[in-house]
């Protein structure tokens, strides 16, 4: 009997298996349809100038042509803020072979955006899918041409390419973006191609961890020129502490910078004390009363400071030279402090370091072309924080046994050793 019932069971799910895989994309499609004629905003019902209306959502049963319009506009004066219009196609079937795997649910069409300051919208066109697995991809193509960003200047963008991969479950996210033909006219910024690569996950204090890599072509700013640029920054996590390593090079190209190598480390930050603090900041960014909260900050952060050393960090780099056309730029740092646990900030008392910058004069003169940098250098020259040796500037500093020296002079600590 009971066998009998399980295959009448098993022919009657087998029977109506390819009924529900064909009505589910449909369905699908009603159901979000449904959800969509939900979140219809008006403007006083977030903040006041604020809001999102559904233009067209044509439902099909693989898919839905959708536009929605997201805007704001200042309440005093009724002028528009930024409008994004979002215009393409909602694909919800057949769910079983869709591309990039089943259960996936794609976007593809076109965003445009526009504030006050833009002269022309920028566009975007590509695709968006969530699968059912807590994952998403985007593919996105941007073209964008003379786009203002301020009244002094534009930003210039020839082809474009992103692709982001997030998965929510591993929380890990990887950024590809490739930029062609990009140039700031206003800060008369240039490069040919920009490359930047993001491969990251949350830890278990909740802190990115992973690496990021940006490359560009050769780079013009400010009609200063410097050769192709690597900049890399690894963020590792080993037990309960975070190291980071920022590494730059210059490559051989023709240009005022370059080549040259540098790598600056620091390890052995406590992770949890860290988190602490971004949370801190976060919390007196959003907090009603922002200035208010500012105020407050600092005692918070130093509560923290403590705890964040308590490992015993250290900062350091190798010695570096950079190249340039006017002479080479030399140096190298390294500063540690002992593990602080029970210590408190007494710690960074007995720490100990030394650091050394050698900048060829020719160089400083051509920098002090720039009045802010003028104004720094000679603060810095007359505290005898940098002095003259032969045709370079120096800069000298050693700590050691709780006693300051910067060029060979004594400087007195605001604490008794």
């Amino acid at each position: 009997m009971l066998k009998r019932l399980f295959k009448t069971l098993l022919f009657l799910f087998i029977g109506l298996l390819p009924v529900l895989l064909l009505a589910l994309p449909g369905g699908l499609g009603w159901l979000i349809e449904h959800q969509l004629q939900k979140v219809e905003i008006t403007p006083q019902s977030v903040s006041p100038g604020f809001g999102l209306s559904k233009t067209q959502h044509q439902r099909g049963w693989f898919s839905s042509q959708v536009n929605y319009r997201i805007w704001e506009t200042d309440p005093d004066t009724g002028s528009l803020l930024y409008e994004t219009t979002l215009d393409g196609t909602l694909h919800h079937g057949p769910w079983f072979w869709s591309p990039p795997g089943p259960g996936w649910l794609r976007f593809s069409g076109n965003l445009d955006y526009r504030n006050q300051s833009l002269r022309e919208p920028i566009t975007t066109s590509g695709q968006v899918g969530v699968g059912w697995i807590g994952t998403l991809i985007a593919k996105l193509d941007a073209n964008a041409q003379r786009v203002a960003l301020y009244p002094q200047g534009a930003l210039n963008l020839g082809n474009g390419n992103l692709q982001l991969d997030y998965d929510l479950r591993a929380k890990s996210l990887a950024i590809g973006l490739l930029l062609g033909d990009l140039n700031i006219s206003g800060q008369e910024f240039a490069t040919d191609q920009a490359n930047l690569e993001v491969d990251v996950h949350r830890n278990q204090h909740n802190l990115w961890i992973g690496s990021l890599n940006l490359n560009t072509a050769p780079v013009t700013l400010n009609a200063e020129s410097f050769a192709s640029t690597d900049l890399q920054l690894t963020i590792t996590g080993k037990d309960s502490t975070i190291d980071y390593l920022l590494s730059l090079s210059l490559g051989n190209e023709d240009a005022m910078y370059g080549p040259g190598h540098m790598e600056i480390g620091l390890q052995g930050l406590d992770g949890e004390a860290l988190r602490q603090i971004l949370v801190l900041n976060a919390e007196a960014r959003d907090a009603v009363d922002p200035e208010l909260a500012q105020q407050n900050l600092l005692p918070q952060l130093m509560q923290q400071l403590a705890p964040l050393i308590q490992h015993g960090p250290k900062m350091s780099s190798q010695p570096f030279e950079i190249n340039t056309s006017l002479g080479v730029v030399r140096g190298n740092l390294d500063f540690s402090v002992p593990p602080t646990q029970g210590v408190g900030l007494a710690g960074l008392i007995v720490g100990e370091g030394e650091a050394r910058l050698v900048v060829p004069t020719p160089l400083s003169t051509h920098w002090r072309r720039n009045s802010l940098f003028t104004t720094m250098w000679r603060s810095l020259l007359n505290a005898n924080f940098v002095v003259q040796q032969g045709n370079n500037y120096e800069m000298g500093i050693r700590y050691q046994d709780r006693q300051l020296n910067i060029n060979g002079r004594p400087y007195p600590l605001p604490f008794t050793p």
